[in-house]
C-alpha cells in the first residue's frame, strides 16, 4: 500500500511539473518579451530626451549638460575647453528660394560636417533654428581655431545641391584655466562672437 500511494504521489508530482513546466516555459517568454518592449521604448525615449530629430545630433538640452560636466572638470582638473558656435549665414533666403524641405537637408549636410571635422572627444548638437555647438574638451585657443578653420573651409568649399555654395559664420569661446568663469559665461561669449560675423 505504502508503495501504491508513493507512486500516486510520485505520478501526481509528476503531472504537476508537467503541467506547470509548459506554463513556466510560456510565462518566461512572456516576461521576455515585454522585457524587450519595454527596454526598446525606453532607448526611444532616452534618444527622444538627447537628440535633435532634424540632424540627429545633440539637443540643446543634452550640449548644455555636457557643458556643466565639462566645466566642472575644467575647473578642477585646470584644464581649458572651447566652445564653437557655427551657423550658415543668409540661411532664410535659402528657405525662402527652395523651400523648408530643402533647408532640412542642408541642415542635416552641416551637422554632419561639423560631426565629422569635430574630434572625437568633442560634443557636437544643434544648438538652436540653424546655429550649431561644439563643445571641445581640453582644446585650447590653437586647437580650436584649427577645427573651426576646417570646418569653415569645408562648408563653404561645398557646391550644395540647388542651392550653390554657402558662408559659414563661427564664434569661439576659450575657458581661461587659471581664471575659469561659468559655463553660462563662456557660451555667452560664443554666441556674441558668433552674432559679430553673423
Amino acid at each position: 500500500m505504502n508503495d501504491f500511494l508513493l507512486i500516486l504521489g510520485f505520478g501526481a508530482t509528476l503531472g504537476a511539473i508537467l503541467i506547470w513546466y509548459p506554463a513556466s516555459r510560456w510565462r518566461r517568454r512572456q516576461v521576455d518579451r515585454l522585457t524587450e518592449s519595454l527596454k526598446s521604448t525606453q532607448d526611444v525615449a532616452i534618444k527622444l530626451a538627447v537628440m535633435d530629430p532634424l540632424t540627429g545630433l545633440f539637443n540643446r538640452r543634452r550640449v548644455f549638460e555636457s557643458l556643466l560636466v565639462e566645466h566642472e572638470r575644467a575647473k578642477r582638473d585646470h584644464l581649458p575647453y572651447s566652445v564653437v558656435m557655427v551657423k550658415p549665414l543668409d540661411f532664410h533666403k535659402v528657405t525662402d528660394a527652395h523651400g523648408q524641405t530643402l533647408g532640412d537637408s542642408l541642415l542635416r549636410d552641416i551637422g554632419k560636417m561639423c560631426q565629422s571635422e569635430a574630434r572625437a572627444t568633442d560634443i557636437v548638437g544643434r544648438w538652436k533654428g540653424v546655429t550649431f555647438v561644439i563643445l571641445c574638451p581640453e582644446a585650447d585657443e590653437g586647437a580650436v581655431r584649427v577645427l573651426a578653420g576646417r570646418l569653415r573651409k569645408r562648408v563653404e568649399d561645398t557646391n550644395f545641391t540647388d542651392v550653390g555654395r554657402l558662408k559659414l559664420a563661427v564664434g569661439m569661446s576659450v575657458s581661461d584655466p587659471d581664471h575659469p568663469d561659468t559655463a553660462d559665461a563662456a557660451l555667452t561669449r560664443a554666441e556674441t562672437a558668433l552674432r559679430r560675423v553673423g
